[in-house]
């Protein structure tokens, strides 16, 4: 009977140790099912960022080495847990869960940076007024000289994040004012002059030959050494030895060259000269355009005049700029060369960024380099609520809007308060309308009769109707304290904040 009840004993022990072995295997596989879970999920986050690192325009090429490098760590590590086989699949968790962490972080931080980091120079104008419009920035272009960076693109900028205001500075090319440090050039011949004028940007240079015992065509006189602005005279005076020794010259092709290097020529083989402007789409401004004369002719010297064209550069018509944005616009100015400058302005006809006006007009000839000044709609201005009168001045004031006063009588608003407003609050302002601003004078009274009256009887009346009041006194035939006259006429209509002086008997 014992060997038998040991038996079934047994026989229930093994089942379930059956039962609860095959338990542990499901509790198993579900541990190791949600653990492929989490290195899945964290593999394609760390695709993802790794994308949006390579897509950041701003990320050096070290910064996107170390993150192809990271992500390929991760990558090997999900694999290599994804392969494991022996039971330390909680650590594989615990790990797969930090970096999960690190990643979602990683985002965030970038995120973050991208947003406050914002860094144009060098970049141009274009891309500059793209991501403003994307971001709804009010852009300000000031203009800079800039020996380093292009014309029209971005020297430096100022962000504020709060007023969400940019304000770039410009390159408009080479600074004219820039501080040259001028040698001597005496002895130095025609071509080491141009040279070096053209090497430093020197725009003001004059020349001049006369007759001399020194070498020909070299440098006699100077007018300046030492520092010098690019655009400040420098006088050259050279020599062409005691005699001219020519009586005619062959001339040479113009065409592109400098106005300092026509000039240059001219004076050196002592030809008549007259410079002209004209506007050119091939030729760079300041430079040559045609000539009356053509090269390889031989004239006389001190005979024929030569004309001279130089360009003025392209002529640009002001288009029409109706269904343009500030971006269009700005590339446009970009393409011509041009300045602009933008103003903001409320209009109640006009949506939220359109442009209301531009200066010149449509159809204006212009130069390159000239300005343009566009207004851009910020849409209908509405009629605030105000606290005081001096919060409405300072407000009106701001927006350039009209007002006008007008003062009246009012039993319940006090003297110098507000008692209306031609427009409701929320309404919208109509371009170039007044408001309209009703003041309170304080509560209507009627100035009484004072005259004949004693003092105490005038001030007994003046304080029954609430005004205010003082006294003088004057000699006088009339009995003392006896009122003689009042600055204000009986009857007359006043506010309560208004003093009446009364004259009494002394």
């Amino acid at each position: 009977m014992k060997k038998k009840m040991d038996e079934e004993y047994l026989m229930n022990t093994i089942q379930l140790q059956k039962i609860i072995d095959e338990d542990m295997k499901e509790t198993h596989e579900v541990k190791h099912t949600f653990i492929h879970g989490v290195l899945i999920v964290l593999l394609f986050f760390s695709i993802v960022w790794f994308f949006i690192t390579i897509r950041n325009p701003n990320q050096s090429i070290i910064h996107i080495l170390s993150n192809l490098f990271l992500t390929l760590f991760i990558i090997l590590y999900i694999i290599t847990s994804l392969t494991y086989k022996r039971n330390r699949k909680r650590m594989i968790l615990f790990s797969s869960i930090l970096l999960f962490i690190f990643l979602i972080l990683s985002l965030f931080g970038k995120e973050k940076i991208a947003q406050e980091e914002i860094h144009f120079s060098g970049k141009s104008v274009e891309e500059v007024m793209k991501w403003a419009k994307k971001n709804q920035i009010e852009v300000e272009q000031i203009y800079e000289y800039s020996d380093i960076v292009d014309s029209y693109h971005v020297i430096y900028e100022d962000y504020e994040k709060e007023k969400k205001k940019i304000t770039i500075a410009v390159s408009e090319g080479m600074n004219p004012y820039k501080e040259i440090m001028i040698p001597s050039m005496i002895s130095w011949n025609s071509d080491q002059v141009l040279e070096f004028v053209n090497s430093n940007s020197l725009s003001n240079v004059t020349v001049e030959y006369i007759s001399s015992d020194q070498a020909v065509d070299t440098v006699i006189e100077q007018s300046a050494t030492g520092t010098l602005r690019r655009n400040e005279e420098l006088k050259l005076i050279f020599s062409y030895g005691e005699e001219l020794g020519f009586q005619e010259v062959s001339l040479i092709d113009f065409t592109n060259k400098s106005k300092f290097e026509v000039e240059l020529f001219m004076k050196k083989n002592h030809l008549r000269y007259e410079l002209k402007e004209d506007y050119s789409k091939k030729v760079k401004k300041g430079k040559v355009i045609e000539q009356s004369i053509s090269s390889g002719t031989v004239i006389p010297v001190d005979d024929q005049k030569v004309i001279i064209t130089l360009s003025r550069g392209p002529s640009v018509t002001v288009i029409n700029f109706k269904d343009y944005d500030t971006v269009k616009i700005t590339n446009w100015v970009i393409q011509n060369k041009m300045k602009i400058h933008f103003l903001e302005q409320y209009d109640d006809s006009i949506s939220k960024g359109k442009i209301i006006s531009v200066s010149p007009e449509e159809g204006t000839l212009v130069e390159q380099g000239s300005s343009l000044e566009v207004v851009v709609s910020q849409g209908a201005l509405k009629m605030p609520k105000f606290k005081d009168l001096n919060e409405f001045y300072e407000w009106a004031n701001k927006h350039n809007i009209a007002y006008l006063e007008e003062h009246e009588f009012h039993d319940t608003v006090k003297i110098g308060e507000v008692i209306s407003y031609s427009y409701k609050e929320g309404e919208v302002i109509k371009n170039h309308d007044a408001i309209i601003v009703k003041i309170s004078d304080g509560s209507k009274k009627v100035v009484p009769d004072l005259k004949g009256l004693t003092k105490e009887e005038a001030i007994e009346k003046l304080d029954k109707l609430g005004l205010h009041y003082n006294f003088i006194y004057k000699d006088s035939d009339s009995t003392k304290d006896t009122v003689l006259n009042q600055s204000i006429a009986p009857l007359s209509e006043i506010s309560t904040g208004l003093t009446i002086t009364i004259t009494v008997s002394n």
